[in-house]
């Protein structure tokens, strides 16, 4: 036997025997890294009432066009596209509001309709939660869709005062 066909038995006997250990030390520093950042960002923020307020009411003192400018030019958003993107966002709200609109018609279908059988009222709650999540989202696109078309970041009072006029 040659000193190199040796040298890469041995060799990989002993990676054999060491590999198992590393990759165990690697996969579980690396769940324990997964765990920490999940717990990090599934811990709440603590509200602040004056960066709420501020959300509510504006947060920029001419409504947010320079910062809406700013944050096109920094992101190399071309001008021409914009109404595409605001087109887009509606289109997404549409689609959410829909889901929410649908959510419970689904549920009775799901519950067997007329007939005998009953999830409870955790299913119920179940079908109000994504409803809820559909719409909150609806929103959020449809607020989004609304800064873009008029080109500023708007508080969200004076959104729902345009969506309501």
């Amino acid at each position: 036997m040659s000193e190199r066909g040796f040298t890469r038995k041995v060799g990989g006997w002993a990676w054999r025997k060491v590999q198992p250990a590393y990759q165990t030390e690697r996969a579980s520093k690396h769940v324990r890294t997964v765990i920490e950042e999940a717990r990090n960002s599934a811990r709440p923020a603590r509200l602040d009432r004056t960066d709420f307020l501020k959300g509510l009411n504006g947060r920029h003192h001419d409504g947010g066009k320079a910062k809406f400018a700013e944050a096109v030019k920094q992101n190399d958003f071309p001008a021409d596209k914009l109404d595409h993107f605001a087109a887009h966002n509606r289109k997404i709200a549409a689609i959410y509001l829909a889901v929410g609109l649908i959510a419970p018609f689904i549920g009775y279908l799901i519950s067997g309709g007329d007939q005998a059988i009953n999830f409870g009222p955790l299913f119920r709650i179940a079908v109000i939660f994504v409803m809820a999540l559909a719409f909150v989202v609806s929103v959020k696109h449809d607020f989004s869709s609304w800064q873009i078309s008029n080109r500023r970041f708007g508080s969200f009072r004076e959104y729902v005062k345009d969506r309501l006029s």
